[in-house]
This record gives C-alpha cells, structure tokens and sequence, in this order.
C-alpha cells in the first residue's frame, strides 16, 4: 500500500510544482500585450478615440448599462454557464429596453482573447472546455479554474494589475460603445462580478470612470477582491454574500492590505466611507454548485429559490430600491435579505 501513497504524493507535489511555475507566468500574458507582442486587442478599429460601429441591437437610449463579468469557470466572452444565462436573461426581461446588459466580454484575458483563442495550448483548452460543455463539474474544469484564478491574482498584483486592469476595461468600454452607451452621458455603469469576477469589477472602475467620466457602481456576486486602488472610483459595492460561502472571505485573507490593521489601506479607507453594503441572500448558499446564487434547486425557509432571491437583490440595487438593505448600523452596512 505504500506505493499508493508515494504516487499519491508525488502527483500532489507535480501538480504544487506546475501550479507555481504557472503563477510565476501568469503576469506574461498582460506584460506581452502591453509590450506590443500580440496583436490580439490592439487592431486599430479597435481603438476608442471615435465611437464604434454600433451593434445590430444597441440602445443608446436606455436607463441603465449593465456589464457582467462571469466567474473563474468562465472560458470566453461567448460562453457562460446555463445557469448564468438564464438569471440575465430573466434580468434582462425585468428591465425591458429600459437595460443594456453586457456579457461578452472574457475577464480574464487582457485582450479579451478567449482560452481557445490566439494562445499556444489552444488544442488542450478546446479539449478541456469540451468536456466543461458535458459536464461543468469534470475534474479537467479545474484546469480552467486554475489558470482565471491566477489572473485574479495578477489583477490584483500593484505590480501587474494595471497592466491588465486597463487592458480589460479597455475591451469592456469599447463593448459598452457598441452596445449604444452614450459617451458623454454620464450614465452610471453597473458591473456585476461573479466569483473572481468582482475582482476584475474593482480593478477596472477607476479606468472606466476616468474615460467616461461617470459613476461605477459594482454588484459582487460571492466576489473574491484585493486592496486595490479601483476602490476610490467606485461609488458603492453591494457584497452579496451567502451564508455558506467562504470564498470572498480568501480576498480578506491572502491580501494583507484588506487586514484591519492597515487602516490606511484602499479597502479599509472605503469602507469606513460608508460605501459598502454587505447582504446576505440566505443562510445555505453556497459558492458555486448545486445550491449556488444561481440556483433553482436551493431553497429559502420562505420557498423563494437562490435564484430568485439573487435576482430580486440584483433588480432592487439597479433599480434603487436599496433602502430595504440598509440597516442603518454604522458606516459600512451588513444585513440578511428578507
């Protein structure tokens, strides 16, 4: 039997050894695209000095711009999840013209590049996402887990999360043109982040705000994020956070600047300015899975699904019909949904 446990423990420490060498190239990707070695991103048509050709369906006259930033399982900006796509596009149907809402940009490529797009490993990433596609909870999903969760990292690195931080907000704005948003209007831009999507949310605020010069709002959906300094651009976070998700406590852990004994910090400064508000969907949901914010299978004590539930708090923040999470307890706000 104890070769079983030397294999076992042999693969454990390949796999600590490539996830570490992997982290040590995870920066690459942003300092290539900044440096001009791909041209993926940076076509001319591309570039945001004059509106772009707007899209079939854009909206220039709606109340509300909404961008959605999926999740670390995410593998391009044309893929989600069935479950994501059924909560926007009953968001959507919530709002009627009145809600632009925009998902198809990847959050963790600084170019929007898809995983199957111009990479080097594009063989093994169709094969992984195919399997994905059959099943999403298949053992190689990991590997696409693996790979957005350190450029969560990265963008939240003052080093490199700049880089990519600009790249990202760069694909999202020029989304944002095509999709009809008026550039001088001033009209707030919400952005819902999913998992290591709030991440991306916070690093690209300040980025969006300085182009359009308008407010940036941020729904984090179980949002894992730094101490970044996107933070002083955003003009309110709403954390919804389940009672059995762990994850978003992670971003309070391996960032130390999020400690509260470095009250001088970007995050600790922001929520003492009274602009957070913590909401809790239910007591039994979960990160991702079976019962997660998406879920239709999980329950509330009253009967309303995890779904329903998200969708509700979601609705209410766009629409403003925020009083109801308010509890009035200081200045960065923590309450259950009821």
């Amino acid at each position: 039997m104890g070769w079983i446990f030397n294999s076992i423990f042999f693969l454990l420490g390949v796999g600590l050894l490539l996830f570490l060498v992997a982290g040590f190239f995870a920066p690459f990707e942003s300092m290539r695209w900044w440096a001009g070695w791909t041209d993926h991103g940076l076509e001319p048509e591309r570039e945001l000095a004059q509106t772009p050709e707007l899209l079939p369906d854009a909206n220039p006259n709606a109340d509300y711009y909404v961008v959605y930033l999926t999740g670390i399982g995410g593998f391009s900006g044309d893929y989600l999840a069935a479950r994501e796509i059924e909560f926007l596009d009953r968001l959507k149907q919530n709002f009627g013209d009145r809600l632009v809402l925009i998902s198809d940009v990847f959050p963790f490529a600084v170019g929007n590049n898809p995983l199957n797009g111009e990479r080097l490993l594009k063989g093994m990433w169709d094969w992984v996402h195919a399997r994905q596609i059959a099943n999403n909870m298949d053992v190689t999903t990991f590997l696409i887990c693996a790979r957005n969760a350190l450029q969560v990292a990265v963008s939240g690195d003052s080093r490199y999360g700049p880089l990519n931080n600009f790249g990202v907000a760069r694909e999202v704005a020029y989304s944002l043109l095509q999709h009809g948003y008026p550039q001088d209007s001033g009209k707030r831009i919400t952005l819902i982040g999913y998992s290591g999507g709030g991440q991306i949310s916070v690093g690209i605020s300040r980025y969006l705000h300085q182009l359009f010069q308008a407010p940036v709002r941020i729904i984090s959906l179980g949002g894992v994020m730094s101490d970044d300094p996107g933070f002083e651009m955003v003009e309110h976070l709403y954390q919804v956070i389940g009672g059995k998700d762990f994850f978003p406590k992670t971003g309070e852990i391996i960032f130390p600047r999020r400690w509260p004994i470095i009250p001088h910090s970007n995050w600790n400064r922001f929520k003492r300015s009274g602009r957070v508000t913590t909401i809790n969907p239910g007591d039994l949901v979960y990160h991702v899975g079976g019962e997660d914010y998406f879920s239709n299978d999980g329950r509330l004590p009253n009967g309303q699904s995890f779904m329903d539930k998200t969708l509700e708090i979601v609705t209410d923040i766009i629409s403003g019909n925020t009083q109801k999470y308010m509890s009035g307890q200081g200045v960065s706000e923590k309450v259950e949904a009821k």
